[in-house]
């Protein structure tokens, strides 16, 4: 019976040990998992301002693309009146048709492509921050999975304890 018990004394003293040991990798992962929620919400406020930034830019192209289209009615406006003046307006036709063209390439290349190009741009982040708030509430659950898994671990830590305290008192040799 002596035998038995020693043997049985010894494996929660192993126990013990290793118990010991997967507490503190319990407490390290629920500190990783903190840094790493933390670190998805960074990333996710950084994402917010992008598609902010992106936001005043499509404003801007807008505005480009505005310019252009009054410079095109400027352009057509000096043809048509270098068109009354006869052949004194011909050198000024020339001149209102390179204005009118480089509007329309302001308009298309400038204010279009990049306008459409800072849309594709601003949803894409914003379907970047929507992942990365989806990730930030996963993470979340995570800590608090490993919270729990703290706290069972600190109860049966002193479970555990008090087993050990129980047994000690037979002073086993």
């Amino acid at each position: 019976m002596e035998e038995q018990t020693i043997g049985r004394y010894r494996k929660i003293r192993r126990y013990f040990a290793s118990y010991k040991g997967n507490s503190s990798t319990v407490k390290e992962l629920g500190t990783e998992s903190e840094n790493g929620r933390k670190r998805i919400n960074e990333s996710a406020e950084l994402a917010a301002t992008v598609l902010e930034k992106s936001a005043g830019l499509v404003e801007a192209s807008s505005v480009v693309q505005n310019i252009a289209s009054q410079t095109n009615l400027l352009a057509m406006n000096a043809a048509i009146e270098a068109a009354h003046a006869g052949e004194a307006g011909k050198g000024f036709a020339v001149v209102a048709d390179e204005i009118r063209k480089l509007a329309e390439q302001s308009n298309t290349q400038g204010g279009k492509q990049i306008g459409e190009e800072m849309r594709n741009l601003a949803n894409m982040t914003h379907e970047i921050t929507d992942s990365m708030n989806k990730m930030a509430a996963g993470s979340g659950q995570i800590t608090k999975s490993v919270e729990l898994c703290h706290n069972l671990s600190d109860e049966n830590q002193s479970n555990l304890d008090s087993l050990k305290n129980n047994v000690s008192m037979f002073k086993i040799k």
